[in-house]
């Protein structure tokens, strides 16, 4: 479905990431570790270009939304602007959905639902990676994921291999 090769993104001088190759198959769920200025946010903003959306999708996964609609975003919770992020994008019926750190700054239920409604989208077939600073949440979900480090691929595996991986849990998972 989508074969990154060779990827470089560069602010100027400084290179934020490099040489990054990544496969990621039809209904795969990936998701892309790492500290802050690893360079997940620029993998997920150059893959972006490349990707493309068709159909429609409306309001199903967030009926709480339908009550909203007349409200301007900037008046609603953390949550429900999540919801109303992920609602714009699921209305272009993607094959791929594409998220930048969707938990940052939400409470823990919020949180797990908005978990639970990213492996729905899952599960009804659309493509996911999630780039996730909450590595836990990350691996709790998805199947498969990549581990930055400064830039470059430092490890990937199916989610449940990393959660057991040493270095994973101490780096990432506070174990």
């Amino acid at each position: 479905m989508l074969k990154i090769k060779n990827i470089w993104v560069k602010y100027g001088a400084i290179a934020a990431v490099r040489d990054l190759s990544m496969t990621i198959g039809q209904g795969d769920f990936v998701t892309v570790l790492g500290s802050n200025g690893a360079g997940k946010s620029s993998t997920i903003n150059a893959i972006s270009g490349r990707v493309r959306k068709e159909k429609e999708k409306s309001l199903e996964f967030f009926p709480i939304l339908k009550e909203k609609l007349h409200e301007k975003a900037r008046s609603l919770s953390g949550g429900q602007q999540q919801m109303v992020a992920i609602a714009r994008g699921l209305m272009a019926c993607p094959e791929i959905l594409m998220f930048d750190e969707p938990s940052l700054g939400l409470s823990p239920i919020i949180r797990q639902q908005l978990a639970q409604k990213i492996r729905e989208i899952h599960q009804e077939g659309t493509t996911i990676i999630l780039v996730e600073q909450n590595a836990r949440l990350g691996l709790m979900i998805a199947s498969y994921g990549y581990v930055l480090e400064n830039g470059e691929l430092s490890m990937q595996g199916r989610t449940d291999d990393l959660m057991r991986d040493e270095n994973v849990k101490k780096a990432y998972l506070g174990v």
